[in-house]
């Protein structure tokens, strides 16, 4: 499962080896617990890549042939794709919260592999500017 949580200071993509259901499960349980309110619901979340990784275009290629999942040119240096999942917040509203979603192992692996290459050099090119 790739898991997408979206903070106010950014996002954070991991790989986890336990099925979405277990995810919202725990976040259920715990919000019950606590006397919170939960929002659950399908939704799609985003993540940039930069278009010149290497080996992006077996990645690009991989998730092409997933019919729900989109891929869009951004600028000449970013492409957005875009996942179908589970979005999990408090409120249907709330900016924060996580967004789970199940592609196949090798998939999510690469897709992790480019997000944190394309974290490193915006981390890199933004140290650089200041």
């Amino acid at each position: 499962m790739l898991k997408i949580t979206y903070l106010d200071s950014g996002l954070l993509l991991e790989r986890l080896s336990q099925p979405v259901e277990a995810l919202v499960a725990q976040h259920s349980t715990f919000a019950t617990r606590l006397g919170h309110s939960l929002s659950i619901q399908p939704a799609f979340a985003s993540i940039l890549l930069l278009r010149h990784l290497p080996n992006l275009e077996d990645l690009l290629t991989s998730l092409r042939a997933l019919p729900e999942v989109q891929i869009e040119v951004c600028d000449s240096l970013f492409l957005e794709i875009s996942l179908p999942g589970t979005w999990i917040t408090e409120t249907p509203t709330c900016e924060n919260g996580i967004f789970a979603t199940r592609l196949e192992v090798a998939l999510e692996r690469q897709l992790v592999q480019a997000w944190r290459q394309s974290q490193a050099w915006t981390t890199q090119e933004a140290g650089l500017l200041s």
